[in-house]
């Protein structure tokens, strides 16, 4: 789900070690990823590591 095959496939753009990333949000809900990688939303949502920096935003 999170190698460098998919990382283009999903954003359309390079992703390196540092860079800013949304997973999901307004623009791109969880279930739209879930799609690409073939599996179900609850399963991207509890997969996220704990070393994972969150931003939580009230909406």
């Amino acid at each position: 789900m999170y190698g460098s095959d998919n990382n283009r496939y999903w954003s359309g753009k390079d992703i390196y070690i540092g860079d800013e990333v949304i997973l999901f949000g307004k623009d791109k809900p969880v279930e739209e990823l879930a799609a690409v990688c073939q599996t179900i939303p609850y399963e991207i949502l509890s997969r996220i590591s704990g070393r994972v920096r969150r931003l939580y935003v009230q909406g």
